[in-house]
């Protein structure tokens, strides 16, 4: 591994920087909207397109699936 590499990753650990990662639902798992209007309502994904972060849900509640843009820290897994 080339030097550069080892300082970068180095200065990382030095400079104590939180991350993390999104963990988006799969299609066919439950998820939970957590912000925005629809905020405490679950459903089972039916489809995704995580680039463009919109999900279809299908959500009970209303019997219907819905399209829905959401950023990536409005839905959760359940």
């Amino acid at each position: 591994m080339p030097d550069s590499k080892i300082e970068a990753i180095q200065r990382l650990l030095n400079k104590k920087v939180e991350v993390f990662s999104l963990q988006y639902p799969q299609e066919g798992e439950p998820a939970k909207i957590v912000d925005g209007p629809f905020a405490g309502i679950e459903g089972i994904v039916i489809s995704r397109n995580a680039e463009k972060e919109l999900f279809v849900i299908s959500i009970e509640l209303l019997q219907r699936s819905v399209a829905i843009k959401l950023e990536g820290f409005q839905i959760s897994r359940i």
